[in-house]
């Protein structure tokens, strides 16, 4: 060996090892991947259920808006007759046929107010499904009771069980 000569010169430099390549992604990629579908599959379905349910009640009151009030009195009646049961095949279908099935009267506009939390039915312009087909309706009580049938199918949207 020379004594004058330089010893680092014979080192070599640093080799860099090769950067990791994207393929195959660490576990922690692999669990997130998973993770994300699950939750992505968990949310589609919590709203194709949440719009099952609530397709009778908006075809309730897609149905309940079609019905016509501008008749004549006399066929008012029908008109009354019409929206209580679009009402009550609702009902039947959401709470149940033993439920609501046998109900008539007061206890019919309770199970109404039960479900809308009010007392539209009891107090208010539903009197008329109980009261109606014995007497006369004007058109603005029609349209009143129409107006809180509506109500009562997007309360029931969201109100899915009877207390």
């Amino acid at each position: 060996m020379n004594p004058t000569a330089n010893p680092l010169d014979a080192l070599r430099d640093i080799h860099l090892p090769a950067d990791p390549s994207w393929w195959p992604p660490a576990p922690g990629w692999w669990i997130l991947g998973l993770v994300i579908i699950a939750g992505v599959l968990m949310l589609f379905r919590v709203i194709t259920a949440r719009r099952r349910l609530t397709l009778p009640s908006r075809e309730l009151v897609a149905q309940l808006e079609r019905v016509d009030l501008n008749v004549d009195p006399e066929k008012t009646r029908d008109a009354l007759i019409i929206m209580s049961r679009l009402v009550r095949r609702f009902a039947v279908t959401r709470y149940g046929r033993p439920n609501v099935a046998r109900l008539t009267g007061d206890e019919w506009l309770g199970f109404l107010d039960q479900v809308s939390q009010s007392k539209d039915f009891t107090l208010g312009p539903g009197k008329l499904l109980a009261e109606g087909p014995y007497r006369l309706q004007s058109t603005d009580e029609l349209n009143e009771l129409k107006q809180t049938l509506i109500n009562w199918a997007r309360k029931a949207r969201t109100n899915h069980r009877i207390h």
